[in-house]
């Protein structure tokens, strides 16, 4: 039996240069559960806000219930409002009991004046 296995693409955002105090619109983070063969189970999933927490990154919608049904998906809209200038990262740690426990999705960007 091939296990379940937890997609999570892109397993990157670049929000660029953007201007302090700004917004940007949401880049959108997929999370999928494909079925392996003969695959039956649900698998959980926890998702941590980014971290670390103050370089302007924000998970600003979130359909993801707290187990994801084989061949579902849900999806994460991510913003950035950095708060000074200068590159900024961070990263989404997202949990689950499948082959590649956790995984993090990579977030960067630049705040201008």
């Amino acid at each position: 039996m091939v296990p379940e296995t937890l997609t999570i693409t892109p397993a990157k955002l670049d929000f660029g240069r953007v201007k302090s105090g700004h917004t940007t619109n949401a880049q959108i983070v997929t999370i999928a559960n494909k079925k392996g063969k003969k695959g039956k189970n649900s698998l959980p999933v926890l998702i941590f806000a980014p971290t670390p927490p103050d370089m302007g990154f924000t998970i600003s919608s979130d359909n993801c219930q707290s187990t994801l049904a084989v061949g579902n998906k849900c999806e994460l809209g991510v913003t950035f409002t950095p708060a000074s200038k200068g590159k900024k990262t961070s990263q989404i740690q997202i949990n689950d009991n499948a082959n590649r426990d956790p995984q993090t999705v990579d977030l960067n960007g630049t705040g201008t004046k």
